[in-house]
């Protein structure tokens, strides 16, 4: 999957329905009976999706097995716990 294979990003969260940076609605999270949990599935689905570039670069930059120094190693780090606070943003 390229760059361009989806929806242009961020998404964002209108109720339960999920929308991509251009306002086209790319899913409906509301199901009939779970009616309850509809806004915070779209949240996720548009936490997960934003962040994404950001996970799959922190994580390729702290798995290379290119031997570092510790400051390199620290920079890795560091992108990869500002990737995961930006994960877990509510």
């Amino acid at each position: 999957m390229g760059a361009l294979d989806h929806s242009p990003t961020p998404w964002r969260a209108d109720k339960e329905i999920v929308e991509d940076a251009n306002g086209w609605a790319v899913a409906d999270c509301e199901f009939i009976g779970y009616t309850t949990v509809a806004s915070e599935n779209a949240a996720l689905i548009c936490r997960a999706v934003n962040c994404h570039a950001d996970l799959l670069a922190a994580l390729k930059r702290v798995t290379d097995r290119t031997p570092v120094d510790y400051a390199t190693y620290q920079e890795a780090m560091e992108q990869a716990r500002a990737a995961i606070k930006k994960a877990e943003a509510e």
